[in-house]
């Protein structure tokens, strides 16, 4: 099964694993038991990796990068605005190759998700 993870949540990377906030990441890690392969759609962020990350545990993993959204003033405003079409894009195709989605809400990246996963409805 092919697993996908649509999150806010920045990732850093690092020898070829990727890192982020680890009480998410350990639950993560806890459903990448029973998959395949993963697919996660996520911001990267180049800061260091601190105590708070850990690394996913799986060997299969394919990391699709976003521009990350923020609404805080209104250059960050701006940019979003005219990320949000490519982020559409990246999530469609990314829902496409997917078997299962996994949002990860609250978030302004989950919400994009939640409005292209409708377009892909499996009974």
């Amino acid at each position: 099964m092919r697993f996908l993870i649509i999150t806010h949540v920045f990732h850093k990377p690092k020898a070829q694993q990727w890192f982020a906030y680890a009480p998410y990441v350990r639950e993560m890690n806890l459903w990448l038991n029973y998959v395949d392969e993963v697919e996660i759609v996520a911001p990267t962020t180049d800061t260091p990796i601190s105590e708070i990350d850990i690394a996913y545990q799986h060997n299969k993993i394919k990391f699709t990068p976003i521009p990350s959204l923020a609404f805080i003033n209104f250059s960050h405003g701006l940019k979003s605005l005219l990320a949000i079409p490519f982020i559409f894009y990246k999530l469609f195709q990314a829902c496409k190759r997917a078997d299962h989605i996994h949002l990860r809400c609250p978030g302004n990246i989950g919400l994009l998700g939640c409005m292209v996963q409708v377009f892909f409805r499996r009974n």
